[in-house]
């Protein structure tokens, strides 16, 4: 019998690469310096303005943000997705994100999990699941 997670892998995240300032572009950015626009508007629950955010900037879907510790370890490292589906977006907002960032509902963060896993443990709609 197939397991339901064949199809999918723990591919970690990437190494940390330069970024702008604005954590507009590279593949992270730390949190407490400089997340991005999206992550942000996301982690507050702005759907219309995280879409808003992405129809300017694309790439920030791409983008990881680490949340580290106060001796440097990493406490927690996601995509947008994730940071999306741990505050019950609406079906927009994800479909947008997928959009922008097709790879994205494969990427495990540092906790191993899918963005999916994140929308149920949440209470996200059936309609985001």
């Amino acid at each position: 019998m197939a397991s339901i997670f064949s199809g999918f892998s723990y591919t970690p995240p990437p190494a940390k690469s330069k970024a702008k300032k604005d954590g507009s572009s590279g593949n992270e950015v730390d949190y407490d310096e400089n997340p991005t626009k999206l992550f942000k508007r996301l982690e507050e629950g702005a759907w219309f303005a995280a879409l808003s955010r992405l129809e300017k900037a694309q790439a920030e879907s791409k983008t990881w943000v680490v949340k580290r510790a106060f001796n440097s370890s990493v406490t927690w490292k996601r995509l947008p997705i994730h940071e999306a589906c741990i505050h019950s977006p609406t079906p927009k907002v994800i479909l947008t994100l997928l959009q922008s960032s097709p790879n994205s509902a494969r990427q495990v963060d540092s906790d191993r999990r899918l963005a999916v896993h994140h929308a149920c443990a949440h209470g996200a709609s059936l309609d985001v699941v």
